[in-house]
């Protein structure tokens, strides 16, 4: 029991670090770095250089309940010779598993977050000129079509990791209660 509360903890701490609204960060010309939710906090002359990312809504997790883990037990070998595992152990292995798999999931959102970012502001900062044939403009409006449809996307993806999300951290609290 003890390793499940301890694991649901650290899980907690990774995930209740995301939430869900944009999070600013930027370094002020002392060198100390700042962080903020509100872009109007951040002072005028630091808002170009400033990073924002996405933050992911996670359930909170409950803490260690005190009792005492069968994980503190040798685990006794089967007539094979095989250690035996338990249901907890078999419980707890199968929430190490969808944890690494919702990290790794993270990780594939926020590298497809950064490169919409980037081609976002790519865009942005070059449309066509008002000189530019209709054919560039054309092709301009195509290509924020397609980015429209990339953060679409994106959305789908991110709510539907939130899901996954919500449904592990409500799994693993159920497990830390047992």
């Amino acid at each position: 029991m003890r390793l499940i509360s301890v694991f649901v903890l650290i899980l907690g701490l990774v995930f209740a670090a995301q939430g869900h609204a944009e999070l600013y960060q930027y370094t002020d010309s002392d060198g100390v770095t700042h962080f903020t939710d509100d872009s109007s906090e951040v002072p005028e002359k630091y808002r170009q250089d400033m990073e924002s990312r996405p933050e992911i809504e996670s359930m909170p997790v409950q803490g260690q309940d005190g009792k005492d883990s069968d994980f503190d037990k040798k685990k006794a070998p089967d007539e094979s010779g095989a250690e035996k595992v338990s249901g907890d152990e078999k419980k707890a292995a199968d929430l190490t598993e969808k944890a690494e798999s919702l990290s790794a999931k993270h990780k594939e959102l926020t590298k497809e977050y950064e490169q919409i970012k980037e081609k976002r502001e790519k865009m942005v900062n070059n449309p066509p000129e008002e000189s530019a044939s209709d054919e560039q403009k054309y092709e301009y409006s195509q290509k924020v079509r397609e980015l429209n449809k990339r953060i679409e996307s994106y959305k789908e993806k991110a709510e539907a990791y939130e899901k996954k999300v919500e449904s592990f951290n409500a799994e693993a609290s159920e497990q830390a209660a047992e």
